[in-house]
C-alpha cells in the first residue's frame, strides 16, 4: 500500500481546503450557526471536551457553515499575529518599516511573551472525497502524518501509522498549539468496506487542547453514526461542567444545567425559509451587478413558494437555491416570463444540473464521468479519473465534437 508523504499529504490538505473554501461562499444568513461554531473552537475549557456535532438533511449546507467557521477561525487569528508582529516590529524602527530581519525576531518575542501566542493546527477533510479519505484506516493513516508534520516529529514514509499512533499524535497538542480535527460528512466512510473501522479511534480518547468537529446526516437508527456520536456526547458534556468548577473552585453544577448542557455541542443545519432564499438571490445578483425587473422578481417568489420539499413548502435546500440562481443569473431582459422554469423539486434540480453537463460535454461523457465519480471515492484520484477518461476514445470523441479542446473542460468537474 503505498502511504502519503510529504508532498501527497500537501496534496491531501489542499484538496479538501479548496472544497471548504469554495463552500464557504454558500454561507449566507447562517451567521448564527457559524457563530456557535466559532464559540466550540474558542473554548478554553480545563479538560477534554466532547465532540462538535453537525446534523442536517441532505444538501442543507453543512459544509459550506463549516468552511466559513474555518475561514473565520484562521483569519481571527492571523489577524492577531499581524497585530502583535506590527506592535513589536515598531521597536525595531520609528519612522520607517522593520527590516525582514526584525519582523522575525519580533515572532519570537510573540511567541515567549507573557501573552501566549497561539498556533491552532487544523485538520480538515471531507469525507469521500479521495481515497485517502473514504476508508477509516487510510484517513488516520493520513491525518496522523499531517499532525506529527505539523508538530515537527519524525515520520517513516514506510510506515503504516496506526490508531495508536494517532493517539500518540493527539497527546502533542497543548495550550498554545491546539489541535482541531474536522470531518465533514462523516457517514460516507466506509460506505464501500466489508469490514468497517468502529469509530472508537476517534470518540474514545479525546485528550485536552483537542477539539473535534464532525458532520453528518440526521439519522435516529440506534448504530448511526449520528446516534453514536450524540451519545459519547452526552457522555462527556456534565464531566465538562465537573472539570470546569473544580479548575474554577466553584459549586458543583444543578440538576437543571447538567440535563442541558450536551446541547452546546449539537447544531442542526436547516433549510433556508423562502423569502430568505429570495433576499440571498437578490443579493448575489446584485454583486453581479444584474437587476431584475418586477414581474421577474414576482416569478422568483413564485418559484419558492412552489418548492415541493419538507416542512409545508416553506424551505428551500442549498442546492436548490444554487439552481434557481443559475436560471436567474442567465435571465435576460428579454426573456418572457413564461419562457422561464425553475424546479419545484430537489430531483428537478439535479436532472437540471446533469442536463446543462450533457449539453457541454455529451451524454456518454456525462454518464461515463458520473459512473466513475462512484469508484473514485474508494480508489481513484482525480488526476486517475481524467486519465480513465481521456483514454476513452468513444467519450473524447463526443466531447470533441463539442469543444474544440476535449482536455480543458475536465477542469469543470473538480468544483
Amino acid at each position: 500500500m503505498q502511504q502519503p508523504f510529504p508532498n501527497d499529504v500537501l496534496l491531501e490538505v489542499v484538496t479538501h481546503n479548496k472544497v471548504f473554501k469554495a463552500k464557504a461562499r454558500d454561507h449566507s444568513h447562517r451567521g448564527h450557526l457559524i457563530d456557535k461554531i466559532m464559540g466550540y473552537l474558542k473554548r478554553s475549557d480545563a479538560g477534554a471536551v466532547p465532540p462538535f456535532l453537525i446534523d442536517g438533511e441532505s444538501c442543507m449546507g453543512k459544509t459550506s457553515v463549516i468552511g466559513k467557521a474555518l475561514q473565520k477561525f484562521v483569519k481571527l487569528h492571523t489577524y492577531k499575529t499581524w497585530l502583535k508582529l506590527q506592535s513589536n516590529a515598531t521597536k525595531f524602527s520609528h519612522d520607517t518599516i522593520a527590516p525582514a530581519v526584525e519582523y522575525s525576531d519580533a515572532f519570537q518575542s510573540v511567541e515567549n511573551s507573557d501573552n501566549v501566542h497561539i498556533e491552532p493546527v487544523i485538520v480538515a477533510r471531507v469525507c469521500g472525497l479521495t481515497p485517502q479519505s473514504s476508508n477509516s484506516r487510510l484517513l488516520i493513516n493520513s491525518i496522523t502524518r499531517q499532525i506529527l508534520i505539523a508538530f515537527g516529529k519524525p515520520v517513516d514514509r514506510d510506515e503504516t501509522l496506526d490508531v495508536e499512533s494517532y493517539r500518540l499524535a493527539l497527546s502533542l497538542a497543548r495550550h498554545d498549539r491546539p489541535l482541531f480535527i474536522v470531518l465533514a460528512k462523516a457517514d460516507r466512510l466506509d460506505q464501500f468496506n466489508s469490514v468497517p473501522l468502529k469509530l472508537s479511534w476517534l470518540l474514545d480518547l479525546i485528550p485536552p487542547h483537542v477539539k473535534i468537529i464532525v458532520s453528518v446526516q440526521s439519522n435516529t437508527s440506534p448504530t448511526s453514526v449520528h446516534e453514536i456520536i450524540s451519545c459519547r456526547i452526552r457522555q462527556m458534556a456534565p464531566i465538562v461542567l465537573y472539570t470546569n468548577a473544580a479548575a474554577e473552585h466553584r459549586p458543583p453544577p444543578s440538576p437543571g444545567i447538567l440535563a442541558s448542557c450536551a446541547e452546546d455541542f449539537f447544531l442542526n443545519v436547516g433549510a433556508i425559509i423562502a423569502p430568505i432564499a429570495k433576499s440571498t438571490i437578490k443579493r448575489m445578483l446584485a454583486l453581479d451587478n444584474r437587476k431584475l425587473r418586477i414581474d421577474q422578481e414576482e416569478a422568483l417568489r413564485g418559484a419558492f413558494a412552489s418548492v415541493e420539499v419538507p416542512d409545508g413548502n416553506k424551505y428551500v435546500p442549498i442546492r436548490m437555491l444554487k439552481e434557481i440562481y443559475k436560471i436567474s443569473k442567465n435571465w435576460k431582459s428579454s426573456d418572457q416570463i413564461g419562457d422561464v422554469e425553475f424546479p419545484i423539486s430537489l430531483q428537478e434540480a439535479l436532472d437540471l444540473e446533469l442536463d446543462a453537463l450533457e449539453l457541454s460535454h455529451g451524454y456518454y461523457f456525462t454518464m461515463t464521468f458520473t459512473c466513475l465519480l462512484v469508484f473514485a471515492r474508494d480508489g481513484l484520484t482525480i488526476g486517475e479519473l481524467e486519465d480513465i477518461l481521456s483514454l476513452d476514445d468513444y467519450s473524447l470523441r463526443e466531447a470533441l465534437k463539442v469543444k474544440s479542446n476535449g482536455i480543458l473542460i475536465f477542469s469543470c468537474f473538480r468544483s
